[in-house]
């Protein structure tokens, strides 16, 4: 896959998706608990973003109050940009229940993205801008029918699979444009 994993705790974890889903080279974001801290557990790119930028730009974002590492590798790099009060090895996670918060207080949530997508559309909403940027035209499409028929049985999609769930929505989007 290539990717690797950081686990940052800060003040709110709905924040630090927000603030960690817009950074290049991050491919998901995740709300969750570790050792009773809000904490994201990221996915990224390291030929993107390197662990030590990643922990640095979450420092400026007050998003690395604690940081919990996966191996002796990060545990290095943490102590060096956080100091090692700040750093412990990674422990039980528990995932949140109301993922990608500003996504879920939007209609945005009825439609299928990939975690990418959802990622940087939950950090654009979370800023107060619309997500169009991350989404395809097709998707820009649905999202608009959606907006304008609120009153349809639509379905939260935040976390889904993707091809399925674009399968359903899209099938619903087609019966209900064209009855």
């Amino acid at each position: 896959k290539g990717t690797e994993k950081a686990t940052l705790a800060m003040y709110c974890f709905w924040t630090g998706e927000k603030e960690l889903g817009k950074l290049p080279g991050v491919v998901a974001t995740e709300a969750g608990f570790m050792g009773g801290k809000e904490v994201v557990q990221v996915e990224y790119n390291p030929a993107v973003i390197s662990y030590e930028k990643l922990l640095k730009s979450a420092e400026k974002s007050n998003c690395a109050g604690h940081v919990f590492t996966e191996n002796a590798e990060q545990q290095q790099i943490a102590i060096e940009v956080v100091g090692k009060p700040s750093v412990s090895a990674k422990e039980n996670y528990r995932t949140d229940k109301a993922p990608k918060y500003y996504l879920s207080r939007s209609h945005w949530k009825y439609l299928p993205m990939t975690e990418l997508q959802a990622a940087r559309a939950n950090s654009l909403v979370g800023n107060g801008q619309l997500p169009t940027e991350v989404l395809s035209p097709r998707q820009l499409e649905v999202a608009h029918f959606i907006e304008k028929n609120p009153k349809k049985a639509w379905e939260d999609r935040i976390g889904q699979d993707f091809d399925k769930a674009w399968e359903e929505v899209y099938q619903q989007f087609l019966s209900l444009k064209h009855p």
